[in-house]
């Protein structure tokens, strides 16, 4: 009989300002051990904890802010994360462009300094095309993440065919204001992110003085190339790839779509 393997799957690892303060020393360091303190032990029983990484690590030099919709996060929170026993993470998500591609690499190195698994995210085309493996207690487990959407109407980043290798994508990126009209897209055209996040807060803080919700419900819609493009022909390719491995887990990301590959 097989030995059991135990595997948590803890989702989203994020750090909103709320958080970023609360870590925040009086010398200006960040402790996140806390935010793991009471899971800790249950972390501990299993064979790895995998989570969802939704954040970036781009370096003190960048600030950590996280407003406008845009994260960066102290190195220290990965220091935690390792402390607890979080083994591996998917970093294919909304919010891996936040700081652009040389924040998207940077969080990779420090993933790597702390000797926590990744995958959904590159530093180039090579590593774009290496399937991310854990041997556990005789099996071999793959790893597959890819995501919709980069915040591109945020960050103003749209990925093609000259650096789509960094993200694994499930369709093409598309600018801002390419599905926009009237008012909208002439805004869109002349406005950065950082001021289009800041112009969003401004009008959410007027709605809500007034009363008037101003967040809605969000219904997911198939677009025209949603469902044939050559993002998806490369994933059939991963998986084809993944499953000479045996056991793989895939999490497509952004809206957390999660599936399991048989064992082969």
């Amino acid at each position: 009989m097989a030995e059991e393997i135990k595997i948590t799957y803890i989702g989203d690892i994020t750090c909103d300002r709320p958080l970023l303060n609360a870590a925040r020393s009086d010398m200006g360091t960040y402790d996140f051990a806390p935010v793991f303190g009471r899971v800790k032990g249950l972390f501990e029983k299993s064979d790895l904890v995998v989570g969802n990484f939704e954040t970036v690590c781009a370096g003190e030099q960048v600030g950590f802010d996280n407003r406008f919709m845009s994260c960066n996060t102290p190195d220290s929170l990965v220091a935690a994360m390792e402390k607890a026993n979080v083994g591996f993470v998917s970093t294919a998500n909304n919010h891996c462009l936040d700081q652009g591609i040389d924040g998207l690499i940077r969080t990779l190195d420090v993933l790597d300094d702390y000797q926590i698994g990744h995958c959904g995210t590159y530093r180039d085309a090579g590593e774009r095309n290496t399937i991310a493996y854990r041997n556990m207690k005789g099996k071999r487990i793959a790893f597959l993440s890819y995501t919709y959407s980069t915040n591109e109407s945020n960050t103003g980043i749209v990925l093609d065919s000259s650096n789509d290798c960094h993200v694994g994508l499930l369709r093409k990126q598309r600018q801002a204001a390419e599905h926009a009209s009237g008012v909208k897209k002439a805004l869109l055209k002349i406005t950065g992110s950082r001021q289009r996040q800041f112009i969003k807060r401004i009008i959410a803080r007027m709605k809500l003085a007034a009363g008037i919700p101003f967040m809605k419900a969000f219904t997911d819609t198939i677009q025209p190339g949603d469902t044939d493009n050559a993002y998806l022909d490369a994933i059939k390719k991963d998986i084809k790839a993944a499953a000479v491995g045996g056991c793989g887990y895939i999490s497509a990301d952004n809206r957390q779509i999660v599936g399991y590959m048989p064992c082969l």
